[in-house]
């Protein structure tokens, strides 16, 4: 499996940007609220589109039996033109109400919905208007107060924009302005009245509907909000139980990888110590020495590793970047493991592209990374060969390349590795113990480095 990280090029710059909700807000200078975000409006529109659709047909249905039963109203205010009032109210007004009302059930509604709605005070109010052209006085301000009452009524249409309604009852008042001064005059007193009551049932009418429109997408807001803190904390309780997890992990892997040592540095010592030296012969003694000296060297390397990463976690280690050829971190990491390989009876080679390239980078955290990544393979591949290879990229970085004949992992494998005294379970990973630090550090000092690492 091949393990690779990798440089940029000279001049990028990696940034992070804290966690912020990107929603737009209703009050960002937009007259129709609606979000700044597209999506986001249409998540919204979706939303309230499903729970008012019901209750929308509901109110279509009482207008349609409201209209329908206020028809008694003309036998009673036009005595003399009741036929053609009917006709005008039952044959053409009705049937077209019907239909707005049957277009509700359609699969297209939603995307209509906005004119379906603004057609219902248009078309009800233009046939009052008609009606109170037609009808003689006093019949006809009676008969014009009926504009007002479909303007209160399209309150309960809560879907209509308050926007729409307002330009729909702004042409039903001026209109109804020219048939009450012009076309059919009425006396000044009930004119006055009639514009009161109109002018009242508009602005109530539009201003709870905006009222509405602004509590429905702060709701939302507020709703999107709170899923995304839910989804951020879930995240969060997550990554601690991970990290939970780990911890557990690497207390049980790290006291054998300190116990063992221990007890090897415990032990050589105190045959030596107790007087056994003579008996034992110098050869015996060196032996032991060379074991004493190999456990406190191992001992040391676990307690480096934990306090590499502590301090990269930390970010108070700092990068002191030279400039320096490939050559020498590989030439370096090659001869620290190649015993390693040799003795576990692993073929171990390496190959850099040719031309001369030069590093600017860290050189001891890169001589780290190479070692971490080569032990790491030699750990895990039971048999065949493991191969280093190093080459530049067509954007101007440089890649270094592990690749090995291992057990491999899967991407689940991969982020478990990943994450800080993370082991792999696995046949040949419980026979090899270890502290899971090697790939978090060599991922910790890529990424300071700018550069990346993958599996």
């Amino acid at each position: 499996m091949p393990t690779y990280f990798s440089q940029p090029p000279p001049g990028d710059v990696m940034t992070t940007q804290p966690w912020q909700p990107q929603l737009g807000s209703p009050f960002d200078g937009r007259l129709d609220l609606r979000f700044r975000d597209a999506e986001t409006e249409r998540q919204f529109q979706r939303e309230d589109f499903g729970r008012w659709i019901l209750f929308t047909r509901a109110s279509l249905l009482l207008g349609l039996l409201i209209h329908a039963v206020s028809a008694l109203i003309v036998s009673h205010v036009a005595v003399e033109k009741v036929a053609h009032l009917l006709t005008l109210r039952l044959v053409v007004e009705t049937p077209i109400l019907v239909l707005i009302v049957g277009s509700t059930f359609t699969r297209y509604y939603a995307r209509i919905e906005q004119v379906v709605l603004t057609a219902v005070p248009a078309i009800a109010g233009g046939a009052i208007l008609a009606m109170t052209w037609a009808i003689d006085p006093p019949g006809n301000y009676l008969y014009g107060l009926g504009i007002g009452v479909i303007l209160f009524y399209c309150a309960t249409l809560t879907r209509i924009h308050y926007l729409n309604l307002a330009a729909v009852g702004v042409a039903l008042a001026l209109a109804d302005q020219y048939v009450l001064l012009v076309a059919n005059p009425v006396p000044t007193g009930p004119l006055i009245a009639e514009e009161t009551y109109l002018l009242v049932a508009l602005l109530v009418s539009v201003f709870g509907l905006y009222q509405r429109e602004v509590y429905t997408r702060r709701n939302f807001m507020t709703q999107q909000l709170l899923r995304q803190e839910t989804a951020r904390a879930n995240a969060l309780v997550v990554e601690a139980q991970s990290a939970n997890r780990a911890k557990s992990e690497f207390i049980a892997n790290i006291s054998h990888e300190l116990r063992t040592p221990l007890n090897a540095v415990i032990g050589f010592s105190d045959m030596i110590r107790a007087d056994r030296a003579a008996r034992l012969g110098m050869d015996k003694c060196r032996e032991y020495a060379e074991d004493i000296h190999q456990s406190g060297e191992h001992l040391l390397g676990i307690i480096n590793n934990i306090l590499d990463l502590s301090k990269i976690e930390a970010g108070k280690h700092v990068l002191d970047e030279t400039v320096f050829a490939p050559e020498e971190p590989v030439e370096m990491a090659w001869l620290l493991v190649r015993s390693r390989a040799e003795e576990a009876g692993i073929k171990l080679d390496h190959a850099l592209a040719p031309g001369r390239v030069r590093l600017r980078a860290d050189k001891r955290a890169v001589e780290q990374m190479l070692i971490n990544l080569l032990a790491n393979a030699v750990k895990f591949t039971p048999s065949g060969g493991i191969h280093l290879a190093g080459a530049r990229e067509p954007d101007g970085g440089y890649r270094f390349t592990v690749s090995d004949t291992g057990i491999g992992m899967s991407a689940a494998d991969i982020k478990v590795a990943l994450t800080p005294f993370g082991t792999v379970e696995g046949a040949l990973s419980r026979k090899q113990h270890g502290t899971g630090l090697g790939l978090p550090i060599v991922a910790s000092l890529a990424k300071l480095h700018g550069a990346t690492l993958a599996i």
